[in-house]
């Protein structure tokens, strides 16, 4: 979430973090064309591991066995929102 303090964008994708987590939170923004303040959500996406958990060091350290897999998102331009679920 602090890379969202120096870098504008919607959404932020990171890997490695053996969990699928998603938050979000909403930023208030001025619009320059209608010279409103508006609220943005942006999302914070964590993707799962790619490991099995059988056998290594995830196993060897005693280690909770993570989720496994990414998140499928979903953009629509129209209504200026994100969709975002793990499979």
């Amino acid at each position: 979430m602090k890379l969202a303090e120096i870098i504008h964008g919607d959404f932020y994708i990171q890997g490695h973090v053996h969990d699928c987590i998603l938050q979000a939170r909403d930023k208030f923004e001025l619009d320059p064309r209608s010279r409103t303040v508006k609220a943005r959500t942006q999302y914070f996406i964590n993707n799962g591991a790619y490991l099995n958990w059988w056998n290594t060091y995830g196993q060897v350290k005693a280690y909770v066995p993570g989720k496994k897999g990414n998140a499928q998102i979903k953009f629509s331009g129209l209504e200026s929102r994100i969709n975002v679920k793990f499979h």
